[in-house]
């Protein structure tokens, strides 16, 4: 995985979300679980989701219009604010909670699926992908 932040640019902040963050603490123990080894450069749960769409170990909607669009958005969110990145994943659009994550083993790739389902969901509210349209 390439850089796409400055180094050190939001550092304090994903430091602070990967340690404070259940989401990425089990992502953390999903991706070592894989034999990835965590970068504590970037949110774990993004890079896990990442993992699971580079390895091929999830699939993408079946519009391919949208598949695309969704691995596009994946790479984007390397270079989004972190915390906004968490809100996608931890806020439905409506403000709810998005993923909870419970103590216990981990499925990488279940939580995997349920991040890229959080990221669908949250693009289809906001009216994002190309075939959709606008809301008004």
């Amino acid at each position: 995985m390439s850089a796409y932040w400055q180094p050190g640019m939001y550092q304090e902040e994903i430091e602070h979300l990967n340690r404070e963050r259940p989401l990425n603490q089990v992502a953390r123990q999903a991706l070592v679980s894989v034999r990835e080894n965590p970068d504590p450069g970037y949110p774990y749960a993004l890079q896990l989701l990442e993992w699971a769409l580079r390895e091929g170990k999830i699939k993408l909607a079946p519009r391919q219009s949208r598949g695309e669009y969704l691995r596009e958005t994946v790479t984007q969110m390397f270079a989004w604010n972190p915390e906004t990145v968490m809100q996608v994943f931890e806020e439905s659009a409506e403000g709810d909670a998005g993923i909870v994550v419970e103590p216990g083993p981990v499925n990488p790739v279940g939580l995997a699926e349920d991040l890229l389902d959080q990221l669908d969901s949250r693009l289809i509210a906001a009216g994002a992908y190309p075939d959709q349209e606008p809301n008004l």
